[in-house]
């Protein structure tokens, strides 16, 4: 007997459906009732008579249903009450389906298409009928709970495997996507219920993104190409890049266009971005800096022309929504397509002096801060008139303390009645509503055409403000670009809608951090940030990525700095983008760059990887180990390879501050190998006590205020106790969290508070230019908690300062500089303590007690924390001591010059050593006798050297070259 193709296909999804066939975990459910089929090349989709979803499965009978669920597939919202479907009947045949559902709880009724495309289901929302569909706010009309698969990508809105790939995806941008893998899609009414749509997406994953490509060109999707290819698969979109400042005119000589296009010469990057403040006056109507480009957009358009001239394409740096309100829509009138997130009326006639603004409703829940980490504002408009006020008051309600007339507005009277909006402001500016947000956007499509630019970086994107309406105002500003340019331009952006997917070429840019830059970049650039981008099938961007500068609290960049970034490029196929404007972390410019000494180092691992990942030299076997996270790679010329270059494994084994004759551990997972180090002179210190040093905490002096969690309990009291070398003492305790706590182990940071946590403002602001390290007297309990002392300089800007509780009694710490790469084992996203700062201005101390222990109480006693005064001092001829041998150094190091040995990145000869100074520029190369040999395995190694009280640093680099080196 024949069995039909579509027969099989029903008997394995319910099959699929039954408890013996399911994967393990899977119980989605016996199919008894099945109102509605639609099938399609790879996937089968079925209703039951209650409009629940009963089959959602594979070809080949595989369920993708979530374990566990009795889902209703459509859904309403009335007020704050949600009524699930109660029934569903369909009408139509094959690939077209009208479905009328009802729901429980409501006498509404609603009306839907379902349609079967080629490797999609296409919903449509068409109509709600019956008494109270006037109120309802929100319509689920797809709620379609998957198995979450090895991946998955919010942006998107998709789970997907090697081989198989769901996802649910907006076909116009007034529907809202999300949830993935608990897949929805929803209509509100501030946009409209009827006319939404999505698709309904399942197919094996190699064939996603050009399922997707079909459906944008058939519902009319953005789809932007880049040198005749749908930009997400293009060539151009992998493609590196470099922000920075440029001006022309001669009036910044340093970043005039033969330098700044010299320096991405030599980084063998093609575009180049101008970044914010340089190319325009201001946010939102974006005039050019004339003092910078004298001629407006023809200064601009000379500068593109020059660099296409050279094979380089030029964009500008935006922020996206932003208005800044020095900006021609603010003032004389403000537009009144400003984004308002609060409203009151105006309680009384004002004339045009008053200060006070009374209000017929509470204000309370305007902005009561302003700047750029203060979300909300303190700006209303009241006709055509901005008004910043000084404070909320209740009773009766008002606004006080007002300037009027802000920002270039004219203070005028207002009658009783006026609407008084409040202006949404993120980052110290206001934010544009849909309709400017397009505005802005062709505006910015205008000057791509007249200058003739290549690319824009939208920054910024990522801002929330109304999440009722985000999804849809999110992507306005790109969505315009594309509509109104007469050229490809590469689009990139921090965060968009899942509908602004569509317009991006690829992954988007990140700040830089410069203090912990290589856990940095590891954790956050590429195995957060990047693999987010892999997840939503879009080409990473791993940007952006400082080449900082030596500063008192970061060391200048390196070449293992780069080639860290680089080889997990070439593994990940992702761009980089280069820092040299905007960078959060500290100031990488073009400049600076200049003074880098190890600049042609730098640039040659650049323009060599670069060029070797855009020609695709490396296969994908040899290309995945390079993203793991922690390895080291090093990129070698070699003649008997096919590509003339060869990656081998590498790794950097750090040590601690150390002082002559401590020893630390080398561990060589390699083949015995002659011994290379790097070696950091760092300054002496003066011992804990002396008259030079800087009291930070005398805990009879400050008073501290607990914060953290109200279940630690946290208390900090003096005990009475005088300590002989540190004063008075205070015990630090908490009550620790209980085993099943679900208070994360490691903190988000940006200023979220630690489990337990005393802080306490400062009598008077320090200099810590050359007090860099602490001192301090600590009981410890054995416990395993790390003790932060962390310094502020501002709310954002701060440095950490970690001991490890791991003894008991009393011990004498020194707190040898502020924390970097440590910052990322406590914190996923603590930016504020891992930028350049200035050290003069900190005005706080806060005790962190980090990591404490589950169900176990942590009590330490502390005494006086000391700043330890930088006695200078040089590191003078310092050896390596490895087993019966040492490597001699004859050289004197100044405080933070540094020496290598081995020549890693040139000769790689073991007896060279070169020595630099804190720029990389190099001071001296000298040859050595031949270094010892580092075995495989443990080796204890001694550091020592003259001088007084030396500190230094040493850096192992080993690498696994099959024994050729």
């Amino acid at each position: 007997m024949q069995t039909s193709g579509r027969t099989m296909f029903m008997v394995l999804c319910m099959l699929a459906s039954s408890a013996g066939a399911q994967p393990p975990g899977d119980d989605a459910g016996v199919v008894e009732d099945e109102a509605v089929v639609v099938e399609n090349a790879s996937a089968r989709l079925a209703l039951d008579g209650r409009g629940r979803v009963s089959a959602f499965c594979r070809r080949d009978g595989r369920s993708l249903l979530a374990a566990g669920n009795d889902v209703p597939f459509m859904m309403l919202r009335i007020g704050a009450q949600w009524h699930a479907a109660g029934s569903v009947a369909a009408s139509g045949e094959g690939n077209e389906r009208q479905l009328r559902l009802t729901f429980e709880g409501t006498p509404v009724t609603a009306r839907a298409a379902l349609r079967s495309r080629g490797e999609y289901f296409e919903v449509e929302t068409v109509a709600l009928d019956g008494e109270g569909s006037e109120t309802v706010e929100e319509w689920r009309f797809v709620n379609l709970p998957v198995n979450p698969a090895a991946n998955v990508g919010s942006w998107l809105n998709v789970t997907w495997d090697e081989d198989f790939a769901t996802a649910v995806i907006a076909l116009e941008d007034k529907t809202e996507a999300r949830g993935a893998p608990r897949f929805q899609a929803a209509a509100h009414r501030s946009l409209g219920l009827v006319g939404r749509k999505a698709a309904v997406i399942a197919c094996p994953t190699a064939r996603l993104l050009e399922v997707i490509h079909d459906i944008e060109l058939a519902h009319g999707l953005p789809s932007p190409t880049l040198g005749g290819e749908w930009a997400k698969t293009s060539r151009e979109a992998r493609k590196s890049w470099m922000i920075t400042g440029l001006a022309t005119g001669g009036k910044r000589p340093a970043y005039g266009p033969d330098r700044v296009f010299g320096v991405a010469k030599s980084l063998g990057v093609e575009y180049v971005v101008i970044s914010l403040g340089w190319w325009n006056k201001s946010l939102g109507s974006y005039p050019i800096n004339t003092d910078l480009f004298p001629d407006g957009v023809d200064s601009l358009k000379a500068v593109a022309d020059e660099a296409h001239a050279l094979g380089l394409k030029l964009g500008l740096h935006v922020m996206t929504g932003s208005i800044s309100k020095n900006d021609p829509y603010v003032a004389p009138v403000p537009d009144p397509r400003f984004l308002h997130d609060g409203e009151a009326t105006l309680a009384a006639d004002v004339d045009a002096a008053a200060k006070t603004i009374p209000t017929r409703e509470s204000a309370a829940g305007f902005g009561t801060r302003s700047g750029y980490w203060a979300y909300g504002g303190v700006d209303v408009r009241i006709d055509d008139e901005i008004i910043r006020y000084g404070g909320v008051a209740e009773g009766p309600p008002a606004l006080t303390d007002c300037v009027r007339g802000a920002y270039g507005t004219r203070a005028a009277p207002h009658k009783a009645g006026a609407k008084v909006r409040h202006i949404a402001e993120r980052y110290g500016w206001y934010v544009a509503g849909p309709e400017l947000a397009a505005e802005i956007g062709r505006n910015l499509a205008e000057l791509v055409n007249r200058a003739g630019l290549d690319m824009i970086c939208f920054d910024g994107a990522d801002v929330q403000v109304d999440p009722q309406v985000q999804f849809y105002r999110g992507h306005q500003v790109a969505q315009s670009v594309l509509r109104h340019a007469r050229r490809d331009v590469l689009l990139i952006s921090n965060g968009s809608t899942h509908f602004g997917w569509h317009c991006m070429a690829r992954g988007g840019e990140e700040d830089a951090m410069a203090r912990g830059f290589q856990r940095w970049v590891d954790d956050r650039t590429v195995h957060a940030w990047g693999e987010w981008h892999r997840a939503n099938f879009l080409v990473p961007d791993f940007s952006w990525v400082g080449i900082f500068p030596h500063t008192p609290t970061i060391p200048a960049a390196r070449p293992d700095d780069v080639e860290l970034v680089c080889a997990r490029s070439l593994g990940y196929d992702a761009a980089i983008g280069w820092g040299f404007a905007a960078c959060y972390g500290g100031a990488s410019n073009v400049e600076t760059f200049s003074r880098n000494g190890r600049r042609e180092e730098i640039a040659a691992i650049i323009r060599t990887y670069d060029k070797l990942r855009m020609e695709d030299r490396f296969p994908a076997e040899v290309r995945r180990p390079l993203r793991e996270h922690g390895s080291a790679w090093r990129l070698l010329p070699a003649e008997d390879e096919a590509n003339g270059y060869r990656l081998i494994p590498a790794r950097y084994v750090k040590s601690g501050i150390l002082r002559a004759g401590a020893t630390w551990q080398v561990q060589n997972d390699f083949g015995p190998q002659p011994l290379r180090v790097r070696v950091e002179a760092l300054p002496a210190v003066a011992a804990y006590g002396a008259a030079e040093n800087l009291v930070v905490a005398d805990f009879a002096k400050l008073a501290f205020t607990a914060g953290g969690h109200p279940a630690a309990k946290t208390a900090i009291q003096l005990t009475g106790e005088t300590h002989p070398q540190a004063g008075a003492v205070a015990r630090l305790s908490c009550v620790g969290p209980p085993p099943d706590s679900p208070f994360p182990r490691k903190l988000a940071g940006h200023g979220q508070p630690a489990w337990a946590q005393v802080s306490a403002a400062l009598p008077a602001k320090l200099d810590l230019g050359r007090h860099r390290a602490l001192g301090l007297w600590i009981k410890g309990d054995g416990s395993g908690a790390t003790l932060n002392v962390q310094l502020e300089l501002t709310p954002q800007s701060y440095l950490h300062f970690y001991q490890p509780i791991d003894f008991t009694g009393w011990r004498y710490c020194e707190l040898g500089e502020p924390e970097g790469d440590r910052v990322m084992d406590y914190f996923t996203y603590e930016k504020h303590a891992l930028h350049d700062l200035k050290l003069d201005g900190f005005g706080g101390v806060t005790l962190m007690i980090l990591n404490p222990p589950r169900g176990r109480n942590v009590e330490l006693e502390l005494g006086r924390i000391e700043a330890l005064y930088e006695t200078g001092g040089q590191l003078v001829n310092p050896r390596i001591v490895l087993g019966g041998a040492a490597m001699e150094l004859p050289v004197a190091l100044e405080p933070e010059q540094y020496l290598e040995t081995g020549d890693w990145w040139g000769t790689r000869d073991p007896a060279v050593c070169r020595v630099f100074d804190a720029d990389g520029n190099e001071l001296r190369r000298l040859t050595l006798p031949d270094p010892p040999e580092l075995p495989a395995g443990t080796s204890a190694v001694r550091f020592e050297a003259a001088g007084q009280a030396v500190r230094g640093k040493v850096t192992a680099m080993l690498w696994d070259d099959q024994g050729k080196r």
